[in-house]
């Protein structure tokens, strides 16, 4: 995406360079509104993290808001290159799975094992 704009705006490309110094460009600055700038740059970090192999655990929340900053960045892209066209707001997705149910449930069961425990020491205690 960021060669294709670089291209329209006339900016010569150099292969060689790296996407950040691509995005650096006073041009591509200069055009870019200053929210499409930040959501390529917060791709373009998560991006490296992802391509470099480090392992991060997600919120479910983040996960979801990286998904909608990408449609976003899209969205725009495309009404860029085709400004009459309609194109759908964003929508969160539905039926998200969750593993926090059993997450949840394994919480439950240890704060329930936990109060049994407190409560047969308390027992012991006082007979003594």
């Amino acid at each position: 995406m960021v060669i294709i704009i670089s291209k329209q705006l006339h900016i010569s490309i150099d292969y060689n360079e790296n996407l950040l110094d691509k995005m650096k460009n006073p041009v591509f600055i200069e055009n870019i509104p200053n929210e499409i700038l930040t959501k390529l740059h917060l791709l373009r970090m998560k991006g490296n993290k992802a391509a470099h192999g480090e392992v991060i655990n997600y919120k479910q929340e983040e996960l979801l808001n990286l998904l909608k900053e990408t449609y976003l960045l899209g969205k725009w892209f495309y009404l860029q290159q085709i400004p009459a066209s309609l194109y759908p707001n964003y929508q969160l997705p539905t039926n998200i799975p969750s593993n926090n149910e059993e997450k949840e449930k394994q919480i439950i069961a240890l704060k329930n094992e936990l109060d049994k425990l407190l409560s047969n020491e308390e027992k012991n205690s006082t007979r003594e």
